[in-house]
């Protein structure tokens, strides 16, 4: 699965928690939409597990800032 952000809808420091509830099956990747950039430690954008969680923190205009228990 795949979690594209959009560039428009949001204001700087707005923060989007993310949490990945089923099981390893399948990962949760995120993703920048055209145009927008997603900054990450290590650039890990892959929740690593069940129960891994995630917050996206706005930044600015088409920037965000991705933390949490995350994987390349």
């Amino acid at each position: 699965m795949t979690i594209t952000v959009p560039g428009t809808g949001f204001t700087d420091g707005d923060r989007i928690d993310l949490l990945a509830i089923n099981s390893a099956a399948y990962t949760v990747t995120i993703q920048g939409d055209s145009g927008v950039t997603v900054n990450a430690e290590g650039n890990r954008k892959t929740l690593k597990a069940q129960w891994a969680g995630a917050t996206l923190i706005n930044r600015g205009t088409n920037t965000w800032v991705l933390i949490g228990n995350l994987i390349a």
